[in-house]
């Protein structure tokens, strides 16, 4: 999948970041230190988690105990 057409996330400062981008029917992610390496998610999928990020329900898993 060598494409240039990658999306990082504008706060990463590592070479280790998320990227995301339109793979035909899919939308397709990978870490930037293993590009290779890539999970392939459905339009719905994808769009589910989105609004999963946006109404929090991943918040606990940034807390640290």
């Amino acid at each position: 999948m060598a494409d240039p057409t990658w999306i990082r996330a504008r706060r990463c400062s590592t070479s280790a970041c998320v990227e995301v981008r339109q793979f035909g029917d899919f939308t397709v992610v990978r870490n930037s230190s293993d590009p290779e390496r890539v999970m392939a998610f459905t339009h719905a999928e994808w769009e589910t988690f989105l609004q999963g990020v946006r109404d929090g329900d991943f918040d606990e898993l940034g807390e640290t105990t």
